[in-house]
């Protein structure tokens, strides 16, 4: 995916405050980690961020740094800036209707054949985990990465490629 896509993406979170992150309902490894990655991200930022899945960070995911601030319901009022799908495939797969919700919607995924929903699509089929493109987010704005951030980019590198087929092809990942 392209360097520019992602440079959009860090305009949007420089210039916005509120923020949702939400992922794919009954959550693997890498919907709950990556999720909860990118809201430490935002909140070390300063944002104000809610972390939504519908069935919440769900075991063996519930030790993970940021997973008791998880939410499983979304107020009916509540609104956002600007608001993150990760690994869904299909925006309907967060379980509840984030179009009305958000100013700007950004699908960040790794799946091949991943909907095409929001105004940013950042979907890259040759990574192992959408973790991996929340990595080159970090990276690329010089943003820090706390052992937190780290432990949860880890652990949905790990969930995607050990309890999947899906090959990790070089080392690339983990640099």
């Amino acid at each position: 995916m392209s360097d520019q896509t992602i440079r959009t993406i860090l305009e949007l979170v420089r210039d916005h405050h509120r923020f949702l992150v939400a992922s794919h309902e009954s959550p693997d490894g890498d919907a709950c980690a990556s999720t909860l990655a990118l809201t430490l991200v935002l909140r070390d930022l300063g944002k104000e961020v809610v972390a939504f899945n519908r069935d919440g960070a769900v075991a063996p995911f519930d030790f993970l740094p940021g997973a008791v601030t998880m939410i499983n319901t979304l107020d009916g009022e509540s609104t956002f800036d600007v608001g993150f799908v990760l690994d869904a495939g299909e925006l309907k797969r967060t379980g509840v209707d984030l179009t009305g919700r958000c100013n700007k919607l950004i699908n960040i995924d790794h799946h091949p054949h991943s909907e095409h929903f929001g105004d940013i699509y950042f979907v890259d089929e040759t990574a192992c985990a959408t973790a991996v493109l929340i990595f080159r987010m970090i990276k690329q704005a010089g943003w820090s990465l706390t052992r937190d951030i780290a432990v949860n980019l880890y652990t949905a590198i790990l969930a995607d490629t050990v309890r999947s087929a899906i090959p990790i092809p070089t080392g690339k990942p983990f640099r």
